[in-house]
């Protein structure tokens, strides 16, 4: 895989450190919520899977919004203190994607054994009942990744990630062609 789609699944995945993870949904009336939240990037032959725990309750805003929109975005931003470009921009990372609510109890456990596996700790113990917000990916954009500060990084193809894409946002725009400074901080 190409490198700097590492950086960007490393940046993801939870191997840089001081990087928040935000999760957007919104309600019936178009109105955007955003919760941080942890999340678990699986990657296999059914392709990119991002989840992230829920805790069933009355009123539960997370399972209300996305049963009457199954669409979500995450969001890692990294808040360090390290900055790029010449603006104090931050590196980040959003994924939009279609959402399946996993309730069977069978099913969020075997996700929590996968989860606590890969990040070599035990399960956390919880005396309610959770459900998965699983998350396949449609599109990703990545800034702070790419040789020029104004470029980013865009994935629709997650079954082939080395078909990324570079953009330059502000084509035309003065400084287009500005190098990205490595992270400062």
């Amino acid at each position: 895989m190409d490198r700097t789609m590492e950086d960007v699944l490393d940046f993801i995945e939870g191997r840089v450190p001081g990087v928040t993870i935000f999760l957007t949904t919104s309600n019936r009336h178009g109105d955007a919520y955003i919760r941080q939240v942890g999340c678990f990037v699986e990657r296999d032959e059914r392709g990119w899977r991002l989840g992230t725990i829920g805790r069933i309750r009355e009123g539960d805003l997370k399972m209300r919004h996305l049963t009457d929109n199954p669409r979500a975005t995450m969001h890692w931003v990294e808040v360090s203190g390290r900055t790029i470009g010449p603006r104090g921009a931050v590196r980040n990372v959003w994924i939009q994607g279609d959402v399946e609510l996993v309730r069977d109890q069978d099913r969020v456990e075997a996700f929590l054994a996968r989860r606590a596996a890969a990040r070599g700790v035990p399960p956390v113990d919880a005396d309610y009942e959770r459900y998965v917000i699983e998350i396949t990916p449609r599109r990703l954009r990545a800034e702070g990744f790419l040789d020029l500060y104004r470029e980013v990084l865009v994935l629709t193809d997650f079954e082939n990630p080395e078909n990324f894409r570079a953009q330059n946002y502000r084509t035309g725009t003065a400084g287009a062609d500005v190098p990205a400074q490595p992270p400062q901080g």
